[in-house]
């Protein structure tokens, strides 16, 4: 028992509101307490109804005056009763309300988001936050994280790069403007941009990618069915421990299964079965015992016999209930190949963290399988539980509001998972079952130029614009104010009040790009050996900073006028004057650019 004073990082919230409130508390009596575990307030000596965490670590500072966070769904539980491929695991695909906020509001906030339901402005109106600005605030915590210590010109994962103008060898490089749309259920997106399509990192591409898997497996489904088969889906994962890396358990799980597919007595079930080929998705989660890597696999399997011959009704249902018989053995063998594999690689399993069953339906195999990259962003009622699991973006959320065990957890993650792939349809499989042309395969490392028309066009957005949104966390802003617009009725609506939204998220990129200067100063000059120093280290970085803006702009007027309003803006903002950039210095650094610019394209085209 540690008798030594622990320090508690304690979040509570009153009834009837929405606001929690951050308090600290020490602890002398060595009691040991889990995380996020409740007790009772005779135990604590506080209001039980709160959520904390037991920390070592020194105590650091954590965002005042947040709201409290809502849990994301997961479905990540290997129990038998989880195992109801049917009807057990509700998943992503479960009917949504439409995505939209009721009215629009001046009043939402650009502060970093708690991706609740709702937020309070400042005249306390409660402003409801919709998926799409969730999901881009998410982005924006994974960009943050994925770049926290590289140099600004130092590559990355592809998220990185997510979202921003696309090049078109029209415009010879970036397109200057990105689209903006906005279908009939009032989800507002862009186009003229790169996407990543990673479904394990970004939270934008995810859903996408999820659904295109999703697409896969019940086209798999359905053509098996088609031709009188069954489809036969299963789990398998490995016990493990919170000391067991995830880069170990995905590598023991992902080895075992394939070793278990390469064994003879499976080469005879599978040809018994009539195993048109296998399935494979890899899902994982964080929970109380570390990490939870599994894999939900799909058998699609196809009658043995001459499904052409007419047979007698006793015939029929013979044969059909043989060919169950076969599917079934057939996981049973794959199961038994797997343990005894990890058994062999020093793994354990356990009987009930396994498990086969035959599908109902193709939406039914759809949602089983191809949830690993599952998104949901449910309503105020949603929980966090560590028995099922934590998902990623979970884990983002989390880390995003200063959990520093959960920042650790991410960047693990990042380096294990992207390029993983699932749901592949391998040639075998398409050629059993003619599915050329029918299936997109699954690649999780290339990206794509997304240049989409589709839905209504409501603006067009200057590129340098977008990627201010995107740097200060904007972007889910500005989309989430397109979507709240109501045009019912108002046809051209949004040939007035796009540019005021433009125009009022600019105001707010602005603050928000001044607070990231003033913080990059303070840091400069912190680090500096003395005063002078700190201002001529700060001057550069603003001559750069003034310099980027103003080369990636377009048509902003003569260019000292130019350069004399971001000296006055950076002054109003509060630098000394010895630190602010002169009018020769960004000249200059701008004409350092286009040098570097012209030589990079001269390097291309050589």
């Amino acid at each position: 028992m540690n008798d030594k004073p622990r320090v508690f990082a304690v979040r509570s919230r009153s009834p009837g509101s929405s606001r929690s409130n951050l308090m600290v508390s020490t602890n002398a009596a060595g009691v040991k307490l889990t995380r996020r575990r409740k007790r009772s307030a005779a135990e604590l000596g506080f209001d039980p109804d709160v959520s904390f965490n037991e920390s070592d670590r020194p105590l650091v500072q954590m965002p005042a005056g947040t709201t409290a966070v809502i849990g994301l769904w997961s479905d990540t539980h290997s129990r038998a009763e989880g195992r109801g491929l049917a009807s057990g695991g509700d998943t992503f695909a479960e009917p949504r309300k439409p995505n939209h906020s009721p009215t629009y509001s001046s009043s939402t906030k650009t502060e970093e988001s708690d991706c609740k339901a709702t937020e309070e402005s400042d005249s306390n109106e409660t402003v409801e936050v919709s998926e799409t600005r969730r999901r881009y605030d998410l982005k924006h915590a994974v960009v943050r994280m994925l770049r926290n210590g590289l140099r600004e010109d130092e590559r990355s994962h592809s998220v990185c790069g997510c979202g921003f103008a696309a090049t078109d060898l029209e415009f010879g490089g970036k397109r200057p403007e990105v689209t903006v749309h906005r279908n009939g259920q009032n989800r507002a997106w862009v186009s003229g941009v790169y996407r990543c399509k990673s479904g394990w990192l970004c939270p934008t591409c995810a859903p996408a990618v999820a659904r295109q898997r999703q697409q896969s497996v019940q086209t798999v489904v359905e053509k098996t069915t088609g031709k009188k088969g069954v489809f036969l889906m299963g789990l398998v994962t490995v016990s493990h421990t919170k000391k067991d890396r995830l880069s170990k358990v995905k590598k023991m799980v992902a080895e075992s299964f394939a070793a278990a597919r390469r064994q003879k007595n499976w080469a005879a079930a599978e040809k018994a079965a009539g195993i048109a080929g296998v399935l494979v998705a890899p899902e994982v989660t964080y929970g109380r015992n570390g990490w939870h890597f599994h894999i939900h696999f799909g058998l699609p399997c196809l009658p043995t016999w001459d499904t052409t011959a007419e047979l007698t009704p006793e015939e029929k249902k013979a044969a059909e209930e043989s060919m169950l018989e076969a599917a079934e053995h057939a996981g049973k063998i794959l199961i038994d190949n797997f343990r005894r594999q990890v058994a062999k690689r020093g793994g354990r399993t356990i009987e009930e963290g396994q498990g086969v069953q035959i599908a109902a339906t193709g939406e039914a195999a759809a949602d089983y399988i191809a949830k690993g990259v599952s998104w949901e962003l449910t309503g105020g009622t949603a929980h966090k539980d560590e028995v099922k699991g934590l998902t990623i973006w979970q884990i983002v959320e989390d880390a995003d509001i200063g959990d520093i065990d959960s920042f650790a957890l991410f960047l693990e993650y990042s380096e294990v998972m992207p390029g993983t792939r699932s749901c592949v349809i391998t040639q075998k499989l398409k050629d059993n079952l003619g599915l050329f042309g029918d299936v997109e395969d699954d690649d999780d490392e290339s990206g794509t130029q997304n240049f989409d028309n589709d839905g209504a066009v409501v603006g067009r957005l200057r590129s340098d614009f977008w990627h201010r949104f995107l740097k200060t966390k904007l972007a889910g802003t500005f989309l989430s104010r397109i979507e709240a617009v109501d045009d019912k009725g108002k046809p051209n609506i949004f040939e007035t009040v796009f540019d005021e939204i433009v125009d009022e998220t600019l105001k707010e990129a602005d603050k928000a790009e001044g607070i990231m200067t003033l913080k990059r100063a303070a840091k400069i000059q912190k680090s500096a050996a003395d005063e002078a120093t700190g201002h001529a280290a700060t001057q550069i970085m603003l001559t750069r900073n003034v310099a980027r803006r103003i080369r990636s702009a377009q048509a902003l007027g003569k260019v000292h006028e130019v350069i004399a309003h971001h000296i006055e803006t950076l002054r109003n903002e509060g630098h000394p004057e010895a630190a602010l950039p002169t009018p020769s210095g960004i000249v200059a650094e701008i004409a350092r650019l286009d040098r570097e610019a012209r030589e990079r394209e001269a390097a291309q085209a050589a």
